[in-house]
């Protein structure tokens, strides 16, 4: 892990502000489409909203056990992306005092470094609104690659999602897919599997020990000051541009990367698409990775009321900072702003703080 370099910060703002207006490039997609797209990426609904027949006690301890099972999962995504390290690993205790080091500087430079961002809102914000007009199609053309197997892209798509519905193709998957997370346990159940836990009672041990072990390194990491503001916009920013890389393959960061981007909006089936009689049993929701969300936590049906998990020992631990932490090291590891102390060339109170040479910064 390293230190959040302003020289890189600089690159980087340089770049995006040089995007032109995004806001006309989102297509319209037409009304058909939007209303499948409304249903089939909507939300589902959590315990909170279906399992009326739970105590309010219960639902509570759901409700916050799953915040903290997200929580664990974002972080334990944006420690690997970043270090190549999941969660698990990190809280080992061999590793223990090496994770709550290395977090420290982390949050220590983006604090010190944290006033390059406030004046770069003036840019960011236009571009976070432009963006966000593109993710409909974004979201679509991921959805129907996850959960139909069709890519847009591809020459015959809306024939072949047309043969797909026809065959029962979407119901079966989305059927399939309801049925695992349901034996899971719903989020809860997703969540954990995801961080390596089974659902029942030792598997929530297991989680409550590791999320009180992460709760007591975050106590030990500084909080992020005032920069968090302009880092949670230009988190959405980079978390979009990636969005856009992964779905359509286009990077809107290299040299061709608009024209790029136009050329394969223009070539989206969408008034085909439209067109399709879609069948009577289209199911409403998706639930595969296409409905994923920004902590790469997939939602999942209601929990499973047959056999209620103990949560409550889980839901008492305060997390409430591994969000915004995850939410630096995600930022910093899509956009390579991360460099050793001191190794740009510019004056680093990381390492002036600390009178050491940058190969002695490295952490």
């Amino acid at each position: 892990m390293s230190c959040f370099c302003p020289a890189r910060v600089s690159t980087l703002a340089g770049t995006l502000s040089a995007l032109p207006t995004l806001s006309a490039l989102a297509p319209s997609l037409p009304g058909p489409v939007v209303a499948w797209a409304a249903s089939a990426l909507s939300p589902l609904p959590t315990a909170a909203t279906t399992a009326t027949a739970m105590a309010a006690m219960a639902a509570d301890a759901t409700i916050a056990a799953t915040a903290n099972l997200s929580a664990m999962a974002g972080l334990s995504s944006a420690l690997q992306a970043s270090t190549g390290m999941r969660l698990d690993a990190a809280l080992q205790a061999s590793a223990l005092a090496a994770t709550q080091a290395q977090l420290k500087t982390t949050v220590d430079s983006f604090n010190a470094h944290a006033g390059q961002l406030a004046p770069l809102l003036a840019a960011l914000v236009p571009l976070q609104a432009g963006l966000a007009g593109l993710m409909p199609v974004v979201a679509l053309v991921a959805a129907l690659r996850s959960a139909y197997g069709v890519d847009l892209q591809a020459a015959g798509a809306a024939a072949g999602l047309q043969a797909r519905w026809a065959a029962g193709a979407a119901t079966r998957v989305n059927a399939a897919a309801a049925a695992a997370a349901t034996a899971q346990g719903g989020p809860v159940g997703t969540l954990m599997s995801g961080l390596g836990f089974q659902a029942d009672g030792r598997g929530v041990a297991a989680a409550q020990a590791q999320a009180q072990t992460l709760a007591v390194v975050m106590a030990s990491v500084p909080a992020i000051g005032p920069g968090f503001a302009p880092l949670a916009v230009l988190s959405a920013v980079t978390a979009m541009l990636a969005a856009i890389r992964s779905a359509l393959g286009v990077d809107l960061l290299a040299a061709a990367g608009v024209p790029q981007l136009q050329a394969v909006l223009a070539g989206l089936p969408l008034n085909a698409l439209a067109a399709l009689p879609l069948p009577a049993g289209l199911p409403a929701t998706a639930t595969g990775p296409a409905a994923m969300g920004a902590d790469g936590a997939l939602p999942a049906p209601a929990a499973n009321l047959a056999a209620p998990l103990d949560l409550s020992g889980l839901a008492a631990v305060d997390l409430s900072a591994a969000g915004p932490l995850a939410m630096l090291l995600g930022t910093m590891a899509r956009s390579n702003l991360g460099a050793v102390a001191g190794s740009c060339g510019l004056p680093c109170p990381m390492v002036l703080s600390r009178r050491l040479l940058p190969d002695q910064a490295k952490v």
